[in-house]
């Protein structure tokens, strides 16, 4: 099983799109499922996303945040019952806390708004709404779904700690191996919003062989399947001229 996440769904980021991607294509070469996780509790999900989604082959495996809004609940009071998360009234996250050491009789006592935080590690796994963190959302996810591996973001290493530090505290023994992806290099950042790429005339199809296979031959998915390497991808620079060039290939394979 392999998952990916859209960071910020505001924005449809070529970054995002990749990291989709390669979990995607490692699924099918490995024949297993696959799911996109999306945070529609903190981030608007607009037509426009929904449309890209289809686009490049990925409406069919969303997982909603708002989806696991009643099981993030459950597990948070399951957690607060085993003494592996505590009540935190703190309004100001830079302000010393010792919510952690109050008194059951302190806690009822208490009739302000609070947050649910995790032991280990001292950090919100449900707001003061009771709306799961992101990490608390990918965590609860991963278990449920039984996700084996997940190729992310390198500046996501740290919350891929926590995400361990959530399960560990919920019991969950099976190991995830996580696999760290450097964003792509930009010259010019307009380039890194896909639907500025899509505006400006590049297919779908072109965009996935560029990011999966940057070479000059014109590949679709289930070839790009058999061929992908990771390898040939890792810090790589974002070419213009490259993807230009793939995408005048596919452009005639189109108007055959």
């Amino acid at each position: 099983m392999y998952r990916a996440i859209f960071l910020n769904s505001r924005e449809f980021d070529i970054n995002d799109l990749q990291i989709a991607l390669i979990n995607f294509i490692c699924s099918l070469k490995n024949g297993v499922k696959f799911s996109l996780y999306i945070d529609d509790l903190n981030f608007k999900i607009d037509e426009n996303f929904m449309q890209n989604l289809k686009l490049f082959g990925l409406h069919e495996c969303p997982k909603f945040s708002s989806e696991s809004l009643k099981y993030a609940r459950q597990f948070g009071s399951l957690m607060l019952q085993n003494k592996k998360a505590y009540v935190c009234f703190c309004e100001n996250s830079e302000k010393k806390c010792n919510c952690k050491n109050l008194s059951d009789h302190e806690v009822l006592d208490n009739e302000n708004p609070f947050k649910i935080c995790l032991k280990d590690g001292d950090f919100s796994i449900l707001d003061a709404k009771k709306y799961p963190s992101l990490n608390f959302f990918i965590a609860i996810c991963d278990m449920i779904e039984d996700v084996k591996t997940a190729f992310i973001h390198k500046s996501q290493e740290k919350n891929s700690l926590k995400q361990k530090q959530i399960l560990a505290s919920l019991g969950y023994e099976k190991e995830i191996k996580f696999s760290f992806i450097k964003n792509l290099k930009f010259t010019d950042k307009k380039h890194q919003s896909v639907d500025f790429l899509l505006n400006d005339g590049f297919l779908p199809s072109a965009i996935i062989n560029y990011l999966l296979a940057p070479n000059d031959i014109a590949l679709d998915i289930k070839e790009l399947s058999k061929i992908f390497d990771l390898k040939s991808i890792l810090s790589l620079n974002f070419d213009l001229k490259k993807l230009q060039n793939i995408n005048e290939k596919h452009k005639k394979i189109k108007e055959k």
